[in-house]
């Protein structure tokens, strides 16, 4: 993604030269089709057009390339973030043997900075039907519960 973002900005130092020196593009890439190109060279109402439409291109293709690098920047940290959120939940399955014997887990827990929230199932269930969810703030980072599964969320940065 930010080879991209660095074509996109390429791209759009190219057109804005092409933007200012709309003449010389002409001549630089189109004059050579012609046998008398000083009898088919535009008017100054074309080459301000071009010149136009060359410096739009340049400013289109530069918050391009802006975007992307943001885009790939998020990336990035959301991929950092879930690989921590992976590294947690593994030191907390680590110790994690069911719902009924959490005292271990809420240590490591405190330790890894983490904080453990007991969900039932539905009222009244056994408390061997319960979910264990592992908190960092208001985000969840994953759950154990009866089963032998976990999930992870992958967290936008």
């Amino acid at each position: 993604m930010v080879l991209l973002a660095i074509a996109c900005f390429a791209a759009a130092v190219v057109l804005a030269v092409m933007a200012f020196k709309p003449r010389k593009t002409w001549w630089v890439t189109t004059a050579w089709a012609y046998r008398r190109p000083e009898a088919a060279e535009p008017s100054d109402t074309r080459y301000a057009l071009s010149a136009l439409g060359y410096g739009l291109s340049a400013l289109v293709l530069a918050g391009m390339g802006v975007y992307v690098f943001v885009e790939a920047r998020s990336w990035e940290r959301a991929e950092e973030r879930r690989d921590e959120c992976e590294e947690i939940l593994d030191e907390i399955a680590d110790v994690f043997t069911d719902v009924d014997h959490l005292e271990p887990v809420r240590a490591r827990a405190d330790e890894l900075g983490v904080r453990i929230e007991v969900e039932p199932m539905w009222e009244g269930a056994p408390s061997s039907m319960d979910r264990v969810n592992v908190m960092q703030g208001d985000d969840l980072l994953g759950s154990f519960g009866q089963f032998p599964r976990r999930e992870c969320a992958l967290l936008d940065g």
